[in-house]
């Protein structure tokens, strides 16, 4: 497909880049050019023996009953056209126009925000050109989302009495915290969300973290907005991971019950600080280049205003006219560029995985997989080696209560869980998490931030490659090996006693637990999982799923789609054709012409690019649910064998569905593109388009003198029109960012709110500790020693190298300058 793309492109482009070139010479050779050609016809006209001023060359005015042949009113017929202006031809200043009204255009892509996921990301520019009413849709969607998980987090936080006060308030008050709100959603002010939120004293920061003082009177109260965002901003990790496998919002509430100890009374306060450090870390990771998309924006209007002014622009072009519409047909860049970098994405794709596993480490205790029949032996050893006897086993602690500090990892269900974590742990833990260890799933406070951590999947010792179960039972082995690598994960089978099997797509079945797994993923490597992000969820304007989302109602509590941000998506490239296609028709002479075709079927083009996408991924949808019932009659051992063989014909649907997708857009996107660039350089340029022929046949005329009638549109009409467009555009924006407000507050956390919450957990002083050494301080003996030996190294090689054959001729004619270096590198060795 790639090579297949390649070749399109080069293919359509080279006509391109040859025009582009022959325009470089357009004086040179003859062109079609109507101011040229009305002068030339007035030449001919002076001249004696000159028959063709016939109403077959020239335009009749039946209400005059004259030939519009003088040189104020010259208007040619198509015949007369032909005869007099030439064949067809670029536009003598293709240049110029292509520069001044499309490129910069076109730089606006390079201002859409990309994915971290390799050269792939750039298939983002392909989908949003080829596809861009679904690159709205989507990204539009993953705002709403966002809002989603914002208005959970509200509903997980009890409204206090101050926040049942504020819906009271009176509307000239509401309007005041609506304005402000809108004020703060594009930067121009920032919102405090903390309510009566003192700040810690300087002295918190000046121990060391273990030793902190747990004084009230020095701990922040957050308010309910703070701790939304916070619960908001965790839901929308897991939505970034697994967004396209969520199809409702039960899913987050499901999170939330599970990790997040939230109560009418209050939230947990050793859980509600895993939230807020895994929301912190998330806003840490994020990029932010909104204001270098508003920059180029901003260079992207001086130019139009040079254009439309001649005295700012130089007038370096003819007046503008249809080549605008040429422009203004893509500047549904404008909002998309701006709606992708106020979304922003992760600095790496790892960033957001990790910082998930450890979340759900810290917060989910082993003990909820289940139990399994007790080992008999009288001794067995913990996931970290160490032997635990009978006594000290304890029973599994139920969902809500507090898990054991002393209990091992007892059974086949536990080792699993155990497993499972170590085997999505590839990495070591950098920060805070390198101080966990692994002893049976129970808890360990010893971590940097002074808070408990719960002991599991995330090992501190030097040795990686060590089994991660040992068992002194005769006749077992190592139960299981992981290669630490980004290749194939080697799981052999655990042997416990009881049945169990460890499938990460089918169902874990115990002795006493039997619940269903729904895998989230069909991946055996880690090559396979990042390269499925790409139409997984980490390209923001390609989620084909979003029509199949359902949202919760916090009255009703029923379920329901939002089919209104198809409309969304449909607005602002629906807006940049009609106001191209009115631009074109009013250029003279006015009427439906060539290049309102063009406009109008790509437009059509996009649409049923919107819908093939949607309604393809509905039928692959199914396709991939009847297939994971396959799986499940399969694991259950009720499907026969050649079910599963016909599944495995298959393959990956998603992943083909995303490649046809990349090729029918590249295929639109490079036509598109290369359409208005030929266009703008005049392609149409000739007789049979603008005499509007194919709509007036025989009654076709073309204006010649039309100089004056464009100064006067471009200033009463064109620019009315651009400035309307471009307007409208900006506004789509300001209007989705203000009504999905609180869904963009996840991305864009402050810099002050993201350096108090990191100050939070590392403490409020630079501490001069020996953790620190090398970071903030250094010894000065250290660097000196480095120094001289740089000096002894340096000496060694001046007096054991070869001179060059300039410096032995310098040498026999100066050779006192040589004796005085010797000397001296002599006493530095002494």
């Amino acid at each position: 497909m790639a090579l297949f793309v390649s070749l399109y492109s080069r293919f359509v482009c080279s006509p391109l880049f040859l025009s582009l070139a022959l325009t470089v010479h357009a004086r040179s050779t003859p062109y079609f050019d109507r101011t040229a050609c009305m002068y030339d016809v007035l030449k001919l006209q002076n001249t004696t023996g000159f028959s063709k001023n016939t109403p077959e060359f020239f335009a009749y005015d039946p209400v005059s009953q004259t030939l519009l042949n003088g040189e104020v009113n010259l208007t040619l017929t198509h015949r007369g056209c032909e005869e007099f202006c030439g064949p067809p031809s670029l536009y003598w200043d293709a240049v110029p126009r292509i520069v001044t009204w499309v490129i910069p255009v076109f730089l606006l892509l390079s201002n859409i925000e990309l994915s971290p996921i390799d050269k792939k990301r750039f298939m983002t520019i392909v989908h949003a050109l080829g596809d861009p009413i679904d690159s709205f849709w989507s990204i539009i969607h993953k705002i709403y989302v966002w809002n989603r998980l914002y208005e959970i987090g509200l509903q997980t936080i009890p409204a206090s009495a101050e926040d049942l006060a504020v819906q009271n308030l009176p509307l000239r008050f509401k309007l005041r915290r609506a304005w402000l709100s809108v004020m703060a959603a594009f930067g121009i002010v920032r919102l405090q969300f903390r309510e009566h939120a003192p700040e810690p004293t300087k002295d918190l920061g000046s121990k060391a973290d273990e030793e902190r003082a747990t004084d009230p009177q020095q701990t922040r109260t957050m308010g309910r907005d703070y701790k939304a965002r916070i619960i908001a901003t965790v839901l929308s990790g897991f939505e970034e991971l697994s967004g396209s496998r969520i199809k409702t919002d039960m899913y987050y509430h499901m999170i939330i019950h599970r990790c997040g100890g939230f109560s009418e009374e209050g939230e947990e306060a050793s859980k509600f600080e895993e939230w807020r450090k895994c929301a912190r870390v998330l806003a840490d990771a994020r990029t932010n280049e909104y204001m270098r998309a508003c920059l180029a924006i901003a260079v992207y209007f001086l130019d139009l205003i040079a254009a439309f002014i001649p005295s700012v622009g130089g007038g370096s072009s003819s007046p503008p006219g249809g080549r605008i519409g040429s422009a203004i047909f893509i500047s549904w860049l404008i909002p998309l560029a701006l709606l992708s970098n106020r979304v922003g994405t992760f600095t790496s794709r790892r960033v957001c995985l990790q910082t998930m596993k450890e979340f759900i480490a810290a917060t989910i205790g082993p003990n909820e997989v289940g139990r399994e029949e007790s080992p008999s032996e009288s001794t067995r050893r913990a996931s970290d080696g160490t032997g635990v006897s009978p006594t000290q086993t304890s029973a599994p602690a139920e969902h809500g209560c507090s898990y054991d500090r002393q209990g091992p990892i007892d059974d086949a269900a536990q080792w699993a869980r155990d497993l499972e974590f170590r085997m999505f742990s590839q990495t070591q833990a950098t920060g805070d998490f390198a101080d966990l260890r692994v002893v049976g799933g129970d808890l360990d406070s010893s971590s940097g931030t002074g808070f408990p951590w719960k002991r599991f999947g995330v090992s501190s010792e030097s040795n990686s490659r060590r089994p991660l179960l040992e068992s002194r039972e005769t006749g077992y082995g190592p139960a299981s090996s992981v290669e630490e690598d980004m290749g194939r994960i080697n799981l052999p089978p655990v042997k416990p006693k009881g049945c169990l099997r460890l499938d990460t797509e089918t169902t874990l079945i115990g002795n006493e637990d039997s619940r269903t797994r729904v895998s989230l993923i069909r991946f055996d490597t880690w090559d396979e999982y990042f390269s499925s992000l790409q139409w997984l969820g980490a390209i923001y304007t390609y989620r084909p799923w979003k029509l199949q989302y359902q949202h919760v109602d916090h009255r009703t509590h029923a379920k329901g789609t939002n089919g209104m941000m198809a409309l969304a998506g449909l607005f602002p490239v629906s807006l940049s054709a009609v106001s191209a296609s009115a631009i074109i028709w009013y250029a003279v002479p006015e009427g439906f012409s060539c290049r309102n075709v063009w406009v109008v079927v790509f437009f059509f083009l996009w649409i049923v690019s919107a819908a093939v996408t949607t309604g393809a991924y509905v039928w692959v949808d199914r396709r991939v649910s009847k297939e994971q019932e396959e799986e499940d009659e399969c694991a259950a051992g009720s499907a026969p064998l050649r079910d599963r063989r016909r599944r495995r014909r298959h393959g990956n649907l998603e992943c083909r569905l995303w490649r046809w997708i990349v090729l029918k857009d590249a295929v639109i996107a490079v036509s598109c593109g290369v359409t208005v660039f030929l266009s703008t350089a005049g392609i149409f340029n000739n007789c049979w388009c603008w005499s509007i022929y194919m709509t007036k046949h025989e009654a076709a005329v073309i204006p010649m003198n039309t100089n004056r009638t464009y100064e006067e549109r471009a200033v009463r009409l064109f620019s009315v029109v651009v400035i309307s467009c471009i307007g409208l555009q900006v506004l789509f924006f300001l209007a989705i960012a203000w009504w999905w407000r609180r869904g963009l507050s996840l991305a864009r956390w402050h810099e002050a709110d993201r350096l108090r919450e990191w100050a939070q957990e590392t403490g409020y002083e630079v501490q001069w500790s020996p953790r620190n050494r090398l970071i903030f301080w250094y010894y000065k003996s250290e660097l000196d020693a480095e120094e001289s030996r740089r000096e002894r190294r340096a000496t060694d090689y001046e007096m054991h190298r070869e001179p060059s054959y300039f410096e032995r001729s310098l040498r026999r004619s100066l050779p006192w300058i040589y004796e005085r270096k010797s000397s001296m590198a002599t006493r530095k060795m002494t």
